[in-house]
């Protein structure tokens, strides 16, 4: 049962994370908890089990950025495995943390390199507002 769910999961994670219902964290307890609790978890289809999980983390840090629900995300995880996710959760809690700072581009250089990639490319950080365009100048003169 495990490898059928975690399958399906696996080829549906990211598309979850992304949508507004994965944003509804009654959703994502009901995800884990299924997963926890399934008697099949104990076997060998841990390796799917760490794909979902692993998954899921990416498609979170990937699609939101709103830090409270990636917290939330993170806090799920630890709660329906306590112990077992340990890199996933801490992903998700320095992706929250990279957002509640504003984007700071210090806060990407406290990060795993992997992670502060990934973050500088879906959500670049800010910056100095740009100075305004100023037209270009030719460097020919006109003849009368």
């Amino acid at each position: 049962m495990l490898l059928e769910f975690s399958t399906t999961a696996i080829a549906t994670s990211a598309a979850t994370a992304r949508s507004d219902a994965g944003a509804d964290l009654d959703a994502v307890h009901a995800l884990l908890r299924a997963v926890a609790t399934d008697p099949d978890a104990a076997k060998p289809q841990q390796e799917l089990l760490l794909a979902w999980i692993w998954s899921f983390t990416r498609g979170s840090v990937t699609a939101i950025e709103d830090p409270a629900v990636l917290t939330a995300r993170a806090e799920a995880i630890a709660l329906h495995f306590p112990g077992r996710f340990p890199a996933e959760t801490d992903r998700l809690h320095a992706a929250a943390a990279y957002h509640a700072s504003g984007r700071d581009p210090a806060s990407l250089a406290r990060l795993d390199p992997d992670l502060a990639r990934t973050l500088r490319t879906m959500f670049p950080p800010a910056e100095a507002e740009p100075a305004p365009a100023r037209g270009r100048r030719s460097a020919r003169r006109r003849k009368p």
